[in-house]
């Protein structure tokens, strides 16, 4: 079966938006993100849930959570900063378009 390629929304622009054109742009967001099992953690529901916008937090999360899949119990401090690295990657590449 072949699959649907979906593109990433457009970047917001600097003008101002209606409200109707900023839930349509969040919409598209949260499809675009949504195809991807990787990303779950970010969307609502996710550990990651709380990201922020690069205009407000450079990295979009500062922090891991104890729920993230590659911590344990002997997870040291350097561990966790490499997990927070991968993470903001990852968050940083799959919506640095949008």
């Amino acid at each position: 079966m072949p699959g649907i390629k979906i593109f990433p929304p457009n970047q917001l622009p600097v003008r101002s938006l209606s409200q109707q054109q900023l839930e349509q742009w969040i919409v598209q967001l949260e499809i675009w993100l949504g195809q991807d099992n990787d990303m779950a953690r970010f969307m609502e529901g996710g550990i990651y849930q709380n990201w922020q916008a690069d205009e407000v937090l450079p990295n979009r999360i500062d922090n891991v959570p104890n729920a993230d899949p590659k911590v344990t119990a002997e997870t040291t401090e350097p561990q966790r900063t490499e997990i927070l690295r991968e993470r903001q990657t990852i968050t940083n590449v799959s919506i640095s378009d949008c």
